[in-house]
Order: structure tokens, then sequence, then C-alpha cells
């Protein structure tokens, strides 16, 4: 068993990602590879400043990650459909962890009902704005 994602790093101000981010930015240019379970990943780099996302965890290394997309996926099936997977290294206080990301929503608030849909389920969703 898989076991659940947690959540280890928070944004210290969402609201100012808000502000700094573009209104609707999408993926647009971002080029994913289709990894072995299907899903399209997408380097964060190549996502445009300002594009919303969904952050569904952290985990220690991004074969977690995607277990972690598997355990949504199964959890909430069809939900997770279409939408790009984003993995995202992260290095803080001396640890590294994987941020699991979910790309392809339209502006902030197609990304917010996401979180919200995620969260009537009962798992953790954040939004975060790519910088």
């Amino acid at each position: 068993p898989v076991p659940r994602p947690r959540i280890v790093a928070r944004p210290q101000a969402i609201a100012e990602e808000i502000t700094t981010a573009s209104a609707s930015a999408t993926t647009g240019a971002a080029r994913g590879t289709v990894a072995a379970d299907g899903v399209t990943e997408i380097d964060e780099a190549t996502l445009p400043s300002g594009t919303w996302v969904a952050q569904l965890g952290a985990l220690d290394s991004p074969a977690e990650a995607r277990e972690a997309w598997g355990f949504y996926d199964s959890r909430m099936p069809g939900f997770l459909d279409g939408r790009p997977r984003v993995i995202v290294p992260v290095t803080s206080g001396g640890s590294q962890f994987f941020r699991l990301r979910v790309a392809g929503f339209d502006g902030f608030a197609e990304t917010r009902r996401f979180c919200d849909e995620v969260e009537a389920r009962g798992f953790d969703c954040m939004t975060a704005s790519v910088r």
C-alpha cells in the first residue's frame, strides 16, 4: 500500500502569488512527455510564469510522487484524466522533496475549484502559481 501523501511545505504568501500571476495563464506552449503510466508529465520550468497549478502533496522521491498520483487517481476515478502531472524538486532546510502538482487549469478560479473538489473528498490540496 502507498502511504497517503503529505504536504511538507506551503507557500508563505498565497495572496502575493495571486497578485503576481497572470489572469489566465495555462500550460500553453509547455511540452510534456508521456510517463510509463500514460500520464503526461510537464517540467515546471516550461510553464509560463503565473500559471496556476494544484499541489496535492510533497513526497520523498519522484517515484513516490508518481505513486501518489496513482493513489489519487484510484480514489477519484477520472478526476485527473487529461491533466498533466508536474513533479518539482525542492530543497529546503537541507532536505530535498518533490512537489506533486497538477497543471492544465485556466486561471486561479478553475484551480481553486479543483482543490475544493479534492478537499471535499478528504484530501489536501493547495493552489500555487509558477514563478
